[in-house]
């Protein structure tokens, strides 16, 4: 008999853009993100995040992001400057901005956007899960 898992297949949601500097939350997060159907592209930076999404839009299949998970926190450009950048190519795009600051000013800036939410750092499993059940995405507990 055989020790082999096999994991069952999950039906794809689409892309996502993760954007997140630190190497290590990224990975967990582009697992979680994996594990639940979605196919990720990780941009360590806010420029690069936003010419992927730029990329993607306008690709010859029109593969455009279905989310973004933004890092506020970013070497180049803020991640509310990457939000903002978005927003402005996909206003409907679901974003959820993960920080490690307090987010009483971001609820002032985005706290009425449609389709966005905000989510503390450190963040898990548990916590991404809500935030996507939050934008409507049909993700288990």
């Amino acid at each position: 008999m055989s020790d082999i898992i096999v994991k069952e297949a999950v039906e794809s949601r689409g892309p996502v853009l993760l954007v997140e500097d630190d190497p290590f939350v990224a990975l967990v997060a582009q697992q979680i993100l994996e594990d639940h159907g979605f196919t990720v592209t990780v941009a360590g930076q806010g420029r690069t995040a936003v010419f992927e999404a730029r990329a993607a839009a306008a690709g010859p299949e029109g593969r455009a992001f279905v989310l973004a998970v933004v890092d506020l926190g970013l070497p180049d450009i803020g991640g509310d400057e990457v939000v903002r950048a978005l927003r402005a190519g996909a206003p409907e795009l679901p974003v959820i901005i993960a920080t490690g600051y307090d987010t009483n000013e971001l609820q002032g800036e985005f706290g009425a956007a449609p389709r966005l939410t905000l989510l503390s750092k450190p963040y898990n499993g548990e916590t991404l899960r809500a935030a996507l059940r939050g934008l409507g995405f049909d993700v288990p507990e």
